[in-house]
Parts: structure tokens; sequence; C-alpha cells
């Protein structure tokens, strides 16, 4: 029974799956939730354990199994810093785990947090805990028919390697799916790499010096890990940088260049978010086309706002008389094929994402917007009517949607009720959908305001954003507030501070070329289709990617202390970047986190908990 034992070594990461009091059977109570729940910690009662749940979280949304989603469980042990994956699709970390994380401090300390429970999640989605399931279906045999079951199984030392290249590539996929949410994995080997930090708390001794036998075996396991990770961490490092470089694409609007960085990225790391991110590209072009040809007046004659991002710059001034004149209807012809072609592609990739992950609400609605920037009503009624409620229920996003996709029909009437009923309650209806708080109520309103304007209703509008203005303030929601009293010509005009110099990182802008007294804590090369590009990673946490030419063409600032213009220091609340550089042109929600677009400045800053995580510079 000793090679049962050296299953549960995938379960656990490095250092306390060495330890022999960790060691357990397959049929070990243990391996149930059920034996936990009595030693679980309540994130209300810790607040490091409200954390680990938070960054827990923040993993999940690049969950696209097809199995549900596991919960995480934080436990008191004597048993030092460990993580589990249990057979019944939960994880367990101990909280001296999150205390070894968290000891290199809180802003490199949630990348490595991040990384442990990342390896626990890659192990479910991978299946890897067949052997669990199989052996509790063993208790339910009688002593011969298990006898009979068991014949044959390889259960030797070829099956202990096969759990450590389980372990390589857990650490592989952990790192893939840290960085698709957000967090950063060169984080994980910086400075003293994390495994043998790991090993040294759980002995309390270092592993430069002499220890028992187990000790010393424990610190070389832990150092080859460390090298394997090492040459993982390259490559999956230099995917991410990809990926990074499609999002800074993204938000610069510049669709077709997100779609080839997403692409190389999607390549070699498939998945829900990539696929997602690669259809929402084309779905925000198909939204640019929409609003061209209704300023061209070729189309219907309302404005709509399609809930997918929040835009300040949303009105297309209509076209004059004269300009529609020289527009000819061969050029309408050809931008509404071309709107048709983006709708299209995003249809095709929204449907990819959702065969990965159905229960992914988003790509639902995503797809009816589609639709409704192609005016197909019977299309829109089929995702929401046919789809989206029989699965998920009805909630504020269909009545929403719905309510547009009323107006196209030519029910104005049932429209105005559906928006009128989201701006009545917004707390409320909020916390019925996934879409945020003030993207709902800054939609309604926006859409509503459009079809009074239509309908000749133009007195009824300044209230509508008064009210919207108002209730947005006394519930600190300061992004839809200013964006209300933009809405409102009697409004005070609100001035923000403004960044005297243009915004650089460490002193570098775009196009510029690496200083070459510079010192870089790491240097990466990084090979796009064949083309050398390097990535200069700083102990401030600035971070550049350079082409061939030496030229600059992506600077961030990810982590650290470095202030923006004197303005903005990286922790700050969400609000701040508002009150100092006024209303963004943009904010995107993305799988990675949430962006503030100013066009004006080519910068985009990267809020998450409602905290300034960072920015870049965009042309």
């Amino acid at each position: 029974m000793r090679i049962f034992a050296a299953f549960v070594c995938l379960l656990l990461p490095p250092g306390s799956l060495l330890a022999a009091d960790a060691l357990s059977l397959p049929d070990d109570p243990r391996q149930s939730i059920s034996y936990w729940k009595a030693h679980t910690i309540n994130a209300d009662e810790d607040r490091q354990v409200a954390l680990a749940q938070r960054v827990f979280a923040k993993l999940l949304r690049a969950w696209d199994s097809s199995r549900v989603e596991p919960g995480l469980y934080v436990v008191k042990t004597s048993h030092s810093a460990w993580a589990a994956s249990l057979a019944d699709g939960n994880i367990l970390l101990s909280r001296d785990a999150i205390d070894i994380s968290l000891a290199s401090g809180r802003q490199r300390g949630e990348h490595l947090l991040a990384f442990v429970l990342a390896h626990e999640l890659a192990h479910q989605r991978s299946d890897d805990l067949w052997h669990q399931r199989f052996f509790r279906s063993l208790r339910l045999q009688g002593e011969a028919q298990r006898a009979r079951l068991l014949d044959g199984l390889p259960l030797d030392a070829g099956l202990v390697r096969d759990i450590e290249q389980m372990e390589a590539q857990a650490d592989r996929d952990g790192l893939v799916l840290m960085a698709s949410v957000g967090f950063d994995p060169w984080q994980v080997l910086d400075q003293q790499d994390f495994f043998t930090s790991w090993v040294e708390s759980i002995w309390s001794l270092n592993c430069d010096q002499q220890g028992s036998a187990e000790f010393r075996n424990a610190c070389e396991q832990a150092r080859t890990r460390a090298l394997r990770a090492q040459v993982q961490l390259n490559s999956v490092a230099g995917q991410a940088v990809i990926y990074e470089l499609g999002v800074q694409a993204m938000v610069a609007r510049n669709y077709p260049l997100a779609r080839h960085y997403f692409t190389l990225y999607g390549r070699e790391y498939p998945g829900r978010t990539i696929m997602s991110a690669i259809g929402i590209s084309y779905l925000a072009e198909a939204m640019e086309l929409r609003r061209q040809i209704d300023a061209l007046g070729a189309a219907k004659k309302i404005g709509f706002y399609f809930p997918l991002l929040l835009d300040a710059g949303l009105e297309f001034d209509a076209a004059s008389d004269a300009a529609k004149r020289s527009v000819t209807a061969i050029e309408i012809e050809a931008l509404d094929s071309r709107l048709k072609n983006r709708v299209e592609f995003a249809v095709k990739f929204l449907e990819r994402a959702i065969r990965l992950d159905p229960d992914h609400r988003p790509l639902y609605l995503s797809m009816a917007i589609a639709h409704l920037i192609e005016n197909n009503q019977y299309l829109v009624r089929g995702v929401l009517q046919g789809r989206y409620v029989p699965r998920f229920g009805n909630d504020a996003a269909v009545t929403m949607l719905l309510a547009l996709n009323q107006s196209l029909e030519g029910d104005y009437r049932g429209a105005i009720s559906g928006l009128s009923a989201l701006l009545e309650d917004p707390p409320a209806q909020a916390a019925q959908t996934v879409l945020a708080p003030d993207l709902l109520s800054y939609t309604a309103a926006f859409n509503l305001a459009e079809i009074y304007r239509f309908l000749g209703r133009g007195a009824e509008i300044e209230p509508l954003w008064k009210s919207l203005a108002l209730g947005a303030q006394a519930r600190g929601q300061v992004y839809l507030f200013r964006l209300a009293l933009q809405q409102l010509d009697s409004a005070p005009r609100i001035e923000a501070e403004k960044l005297s110099v243009a915004p650089t990182v460490k002193g570098v802008r775009l196009g510029d070329r690496k200083p070459r007294d510079d010192s870089p804590h790491r240097v990466s090369e990084l090979w796009i289709e064949g083309e050398q590009f390097h990535v200069y990673i700083y102990q401030d946490g600035a971070r550049y990617i350079s082409a061939a030419s030496g030229e600059i063409i992506s600077a961030s600032q990810i982590g650290g202390e470095r202030m923006l213009g004197g303005l903005i220091k990286i922790g700050e609340a969400a609000d701040r970047p508002l009150k100092t550089l006024g209303i963004p042109d943009r904010r995107l929600q993305l799988t990675s986190g949430e962006y503030l677009a100013y066009d004006r400045y080519g910068l985009a800053l990267k809020l998450d908990e409602n905290r300034v995580q960072g920015w870049f510079l965009y042309p």
C-alpha cells in the first residue's frame, strides 16, 4: 500500500509533499471536505484568509472546465504550509501557506499565492485526481472484487515518475492561468526562488545549512523543481507578454493587431479566455462600424449604445446633408458588408468560448449584442429567450437587451418601460446581472434618452440625466456621476488636474530606444513569428519590450512605488484617476482586469479590486 501514498504527492505543493506525516492513503477520510469543514477559517474572521479568497475568485475568471468551479477552504493545521486538491472538487490551503506566500511583501506575495492556488486549479482541470475517485469507489466493493480490480494496475516507480510529470505540468498550467487573469508569473522566481523558500519555511532551516537526509532531499527536490519551472517560465512569461500586447492593442482600438496577438497566444494556450478576447475584438470593431453607418444616416435613426464598455466619446456627429449626399450607396453597402463580417466572426469565437464554458454568462450577452448591432431581432430573442433565460433565468441584462430589441421592432412603449425599470432601483437591478452596475445604469439611461430624442420627447432627457447623476453621487459611483454630468449642458464642469508632461515609464516613451546605461533586473528573449524581441524587467516594476531594432514597442508599470506624473501611485483607490485626469475616453473590462484609456495622453491605467494596479502607454 505504500505506493498509494505517492499519489498524494501531486496534491501538495513543494516542501510538504516530502514530509512523511503529510502522506495519507487514498481512502483516508481527510480526502473529503467533510473532514476539513470543522477546521475551516472564515474569511470574515481573518483578513489574510479574505485575501486568499479574493485571489482565488480572480483566478476563477479564467476557469473554463466543463466541471463546476472548485471551492477554496483555508484551514487551521499543525502541518505548516501546504495546499491540496481533493477528489470531491475542493481545494484546501493551510493558513501558514498564506503567511509564507506573503512573507516577501504584499505586492509580490499576492502573485505567489496566486501561483499556489493556480497550481491546484490546474490539477482539478486536468483530472489528475482520477485515482482518488477510483479508490473511493473501490470501498463500495467486496474484498474479492477489489482484488480483481486492482490486479494488473502499474503500481510501481514508473507511476511515481508520471506523478512528477503531472506536477511539472501543473506548474506550467498554473503559470499560464495566473498570467491570463493579470498576475505576474515573473514574480514566482524573482529574488530567491519560491520553491526553496517554501521548503526552508517548513523546516525552519536554510538549504545552505546541513540538516537531516530528509531535509537535504527536500531542498534538492525543491531546487530541481525550481530549475524546471525556470525553463517553463521563460516560455510561459513570454506568451503572457504576447497576451498583454493584445490587451494594449485592444485598449488602443487597434483591433486587428489585438487579434493578431491574441491568436498567437491562443495557438499555444487555447481556452475560453482567449476565444472570448478574439470574439470581443470583432464585436468592438462591429460597434464602431455601426456608429459610422448610423452617423451617415443610412440605417436606424436611434443612436444606441451597446453595453460592452463604458465609452465617454460615444456620439458620432450626424453627417451633414451635403456629406450624406457625397456618400454613395456602394460605400454604405461596403461598410455594411464589413459590419456583417465582423459580427459573423464575433459570433463564431463566442460560440467556441461557450463550448468551453457553457455557464459563462457574459458570452451569451456579448452574442446578443452582436445580433443587435446587425439589427437581427430574431436572433437576439433566440440567444436571450432561447438560450440565456432557460439556463440562467431572467435578469436585468436580459431586460435591457430585450428593451433595445423592442425599439428595433418599433415597440417604443415596451422599450421605454423596460429601460425605465432598470433605473428605478439600480442597486437591486445590478445585483441580478453580471454587468458592472455603472455600465448597466449608463446604458439604460443613454438609450432611454436616445428613444426620447427620436420620439420628440426632448424635455424628458435633462431630468433623466439629473436623476442619474444624483443617484450615482449618493451611491459613490464617481465615474457614472461624471458621465451623467457630462450629458447636462447646465451642469458645472469638473476640472481635473492634468499631467504637466507626456507620461513616461522610467523616463521612456514608445518609439524611444532603451537607455544604454540602464540596468534591468532581468532580460528575456521573446520570439514572435521568427522576429526577436527583448523584455526588460526592473525591480521598481517598470517593464519594456523592444523590437530587434532596439525601438521600445511597449512600456508599462506593474506594481512598485513609482508615481504617474506626481499624481497617481500604485495601490490608490480606483477613483483617483477620475479626480486627477478626468473622465477616460473608454473603460474596458477584460479577464485580466479593468482598464481606463486616456487617448489624449496615450495612457491606460489598470484597475483591480478598486485599486490602481499599474499603467501602460499606447500610441
